[in-house]
């Protein structure tokens, strides 16, 4: 972890408020708190989005939480849509490497969930796959390997 790493608050309770609530931007070098042996990081809150994002799901595909439906390759591709929607417009205001390193960090978070049911993985993984694909993520990875990232590259 860096100063200026994209970081999204995540509540991982009840699967009925389960969800992205926000984004904000690491503040200072994570840092061992004196009283435990545990360490700190602090972060600069960015935006709270009106409506959290993996959550919305069960709003709009309720049997599917409840297991009554598979985790279908239909899903996947209009929730994966319907977050990428959600949030362009405020990555939009990033530059090109703060817009393409929060893109990753999204399908980063999305492909390591470990939720124990093989099928829901697979969906999370889809939906980082199909996120990755609209935001560009491949050709703006090689570009900053290459050093060659342009304003205009991390659509």
């Amino acid at each position: 972890m860096k100063i200026g790493d994209v970081v999204y608050f995540w509540m991982a309770v009840d699967l009925s408020i389960r969800g992205i609530y926000g984004w904000g931007t690491i503040s200072r070098i994570p840092y061992q708190k004196s009283d435990r042996d545990i360490f700190g990081v602090d972060v600069i809150y960015r935006h709270k989005f009106k409506k959290p994002i993996l959550a919305a799901l069960a709003m709009w595909r309720p049997e599917v939480l409840k297991g009554s439906k598979s985790w279908d390759e239909n899903y996947s591709d209009r929730l994966a849509d319907n977050i990428y929607l959600s949030i362009i417009g405020y990555l939009d205001n990033l530059n090109p490497e703060e817009k393409a390193e929060a893109w990753l960090a999204l399908s980063e978070l999305l492909r390591s969930e470990e939720s124990g049911s093989e099928e829901f993985d697979g969906f999370c993984k889809r939906i980082s796959k199909r996120i990755e694909r609209k935001s560009n993520l491949d050709s703006v990875r090689a570009k900053a390997v290459r050093g060659i990232l342009k304003k205009d590259d991390a659509a």
